[in-house]
């Protein structure tokens, strides 16, 4: 059964292939809590957001974080850090430390789209799946007005009883912001203000002679410094720019997550709405840019 609209007051959810359940007594107290991460670049940052409202609404439950490998040094931007149980691109799995605690009184909570993210969601085998988007492995679907990622996270938690922290964005940890700094001014350990850009991003900026008043970090390709670091270093990396340049889906994501302000050109229009809208020519890159510049940062 497709759910039109989640109200509060509405007593039972379910679906024909699903076992029914209570609502919102089912997610009063849930035994286990996963939240699957898909595999889209950028997916992480939107999973951070409402790892972090479930941390502080369910204050003494163990959450499970299902997220790509690749990703895992960011759980350490959470206030506290949840159970991991990480997949391989290669093998797209529900890691080993989830399935056993799926249950009766188990909740999964999913924001991420695609076919491998529903996958996921239903191969945590979860009592209770529930998702911001529309997905045949939900049987609890919270359908919210097109906004951009942060305020559909919100919007979830809030028709679910669970109350956002709207003010939380992810900060880098201390270490890997001094490695990034390390990286960057090699003598001094303190880097000056940079602008951070995928590889192909600087590529445009230069063909129709963009003026760039600082030093470019390329953070992506051969010929970027950062690209081997960590994960959590390289984020840092982005966290602290004066500004970014992106065009791919996870660096856009990152500006987002971060607030820095960014310009993106998202040729296939694929990129996630963090409340920027994002060039889709030449063009329109070249009247953002002139437009940021001139706002300051």
């Amino acid at each position: 059964m497709r759910l039109p609209l989640l109200s509060r007051w509405m007593p039972k959810l379910h679906k024909a292939d699903s076992p029914a359940f209570a609502f919102p007594s089912a997610l009063e107290a849930p035994s286990a809590i996963a939240v699957v991460v898909g595999t889209e670049p950028g997916d992480i940052w939107a999973g951070l957001l409402l790892m972090n409202n479930l941390i502080r609404h369910y204050a003494c439950a163990e959450i499970t974080a299902v997220v790509p490998e690749e990703e895992l040094d960011l759980l350490n931007l959470l206030p506290r850090l949840p159970l991991a149980s990480p997949y391989g691109r290669d093998r797209i799995a529900v890691g080993e430390r989830w399935k056993g605690c799926a249950g009766d009184g188990s909740v999964a909570f999913c924001v991420s789209s695609g076919r491998a993210a529903s996958g996921l969601l239903q191969r945590t085998g979860a009592r209770v799946r529930v998702s911001a988007v529309r997905t045949a492995s939900a049987n609890l679907e919270v359908r919210l007005s097109p906004r951009p990622v942060p305020e559909t996270v919100h919007g979830m938690c809030e028709a679910l009883g669970i109350s956002p922290d709207r003010s939380w964005k992810p900060v880098s940890l201390p270490d890997d912001s001094a490695r990034a700094s390390e990286i960057l001014a090699p003598v001094s350990g303190r880097s000056l203000p940079y602008i951070a850009a995928d590889g192909g991003m600087l590529r445009v900026m230069r063909r129709f002679g963009a003026e760039i008043p600082l030093r470019v970090v390329q953070v992506s390709g051969r010929e970027s410094a950062v690209a081997s670091e960590g994960r959590a270093v390289r984020a840092a990396v982005t966290a602290g720019a004066s500004a970014v340049l992106a065009d791919t889906r996870g660096l856009w994501a990152e500006a987002g997550a971060f607030g820095v302000p960014v310009v993106g050109l998202d040729r296939r229009g694929s990129f996630p709405d963090w409340g920027r809208e994002p060039a889709r020519s030449a063009s329109d890159l070249s009247a953002q840019w002139t437009t940021l510049l001139r706002q300051g940062w």
